[in-house]
């Protein structure tokens, strides 16, 4: 018996260190097409996690794929870092 790999196919693709933590997808037609994602992209705490690199504008957005095509565009940003702030005065 030969097993032959599963064919993998890219939907979509994200920058390094966008972090993508959750997704979901539209349900309700008042709110945009039925079936599109939305992911939830924490971002990188740049130098910190990238080797000292800098990674600008990489994350800290909600993304919208449209399911057809696999087109990515921001859905919403977080361009304050205050949410960031508040969460590490926190911890």
């Amino acid at each position: 018996m030969t097993i032959t790999p599963l064919q993998e196919s890219l939907f979509a693709a994200f920058a390094p260190h966008s972090a993508i933590m959750d997704f979901d997808f539209n349900y309700d037609p008042a709110f945009g097409p039925i079936g599109e994602a939305f992911m939830a992209e924490f971002g990188s705490k740049a130098p910190n996690t990238t080797g000292g690199n800098p990674a600008p504008r990489v994350g800290h957005s909600i993304s919208r794929i449209k399911t057809e095509t696999g087109k990515i565009t921001t859905f919403d940003s977080n361009k304050t870092g205050l949410l960031q702030l508040q969460r590490e005065a926190a911890v």
